[in-house]
């Protein structure tokens, strides 16, 4: 090639200089004018893996980052199906069932009852008028069109951005999870780009993955959940915009510095769970849960294409995109209300009676 891991070669009579020796070959291009050039089409690797397998180098390195997308595919359609499938066998919440008006609630509690053989009342059977009303919609719902099942999830969706205040909530939270999900990913495929050793990188993260689970432990009993998400936030986008500020011959420093950030952007990952369960009322609780957990699987899905296609351009910018982003998200979190010691809403009535998304939040401390 025309330099080391070049993808255009100087189009010789390659077979002419192969009978040539290494002398001979030398003075001959020497003295004759370079020939144009073309792409290569055949390449020597070191190891065995998919790269070497379907030649996914050059032209053709667009194809690396989609087999490492479709892995993160399989998670996001396995989640979704597995979720459907789970539900046939999972029994509902009775908390959410009587915030829905379903006796179902009373059902799955006896069924409890006659396991511990307790003999007192837990809740109290629905009244007649609302087993009616349910019994209506279970004839309803008997009814076999293949969009049934669809209804109560659109239904839900449109009460999470029909009022204001949820959709504020919601959208900030879809993008907090997506940034995490896309830093996380992106931190953990860019060994290469830091130039570091990808054994070391790897038992580092994971090591590091451990950690991520129990800072936030001693943050979250002192202050609330919008303070500890919004210092780990603030925390990782200084440490992967700092690299910027590192020589890139300086391996070990800058290593060091993304495995801080990645230790935040871990922790951030599974916290983020949890304000978004308590942000939201029992009625739509799951439904905005598990819509966050969708738009996480998106931003893992760009995440190998960050690292790969604009990697290629520069080495720093995967961590500086995923530093600007976590920036943001920062910001954004702190618009929201604090949750830690506040009783959790069943209806939507209720969370339109407490603190709204507002920029007076930002100035505001835990309780």
């Amino acid at each position: 090639g025309l330099k080391k891991e070049s993808c255009e070669i100087y189009n010789w009579d390659y077979n002419q200089l192969a009978e040539m020796t290494y002398q001979e070959a030398l003075y001959y291009t020497s003295v004759h004018n370079k020939p144009n050039i073309s792409d290569c089409h055949k390449w020597n690797y070191i190891g065995n893996g998919v790269v070497s397998e379907w030649d996914l180098v050059c032209s053709r390195k667009p194809l690396k980052s989609t087999v490492q997308m479709a892995v993160s595919l399989g998670k996001f359609l396995g989640a979704l199906i597995a979720g459907l499938v789970a539900d046939r066998f999972l029994p509902e919440s009775p908390r959410w069932l009587l915030s829905q008006g379903r006796r179902e609630a009373w059902k799955i509690v006896n069924s409890f009852q006659s396991e511990h053989q307790t003999k007192h009342s837990i809740v109290d059977p629905l009244n007649p008028k609302t087993e009616t009303e349910e019994e209506n919609k279970n004839e309803k719902a008997v009814d076999g069109r293949w969009y049934r099942p669809m209804l109560p999830v659109i239904h839900k969706l449109s009460t999470l951005f029909g009022h204001t205040e949820l959709r504020r909530r919601l959208l900030i939270c879809y993008y907090a999870t997506c940034v995490s999900s896309m830093s996380y990913y992106v931190l953990n495929l860019n060994a290469d780009n830091f130039t570091a050793d990808r054994y070391i990188y790897v038992a580092t993260a994971g090591a590091v993955e451990v950690l991520s689970y129990i800072m936030p432990l001693p943050l979250l009993r002192w202050t609330g959940r919008r303070q500890t998400l919004a210092l780990l936030y603030f925390m990782s986008s200084a440490a992967l915009l700092s690299i910027l500020t590192v020589p890139e011959g300086k391996t070990t420093t800058i290593w060091i510095v993304a495995m801080f950030g990645r230790l935040c952007v871990g922790a951030v990952y599974s916290l983020i769970v949890i304000q978004t369960s308590e942000l939201f009322p029992t009625t739509n609780r799951n439904t905005a849960v598990s819509t966050s957990s969708t738009l996480a699987h998106v931003g893992s899905l760009a995440a190998p294409f960050i690292v790969d296609l604009l990697g290629a351009k520069a080495w720093y910018i995967p961590s500086t995109i995923c530093g600007c982003s976590v920036l943001v998200a920062g910001f954004l979190v702190l618009l929201l209300p604090e949750t830690k010691n506040n009783e959790l809403c069943n209806t939507v009535e209720e969370i339109l009676q407490t603190e709204r998304v507002s920029f007076r939040n930002c100035c505001s401390c835990p309780s």
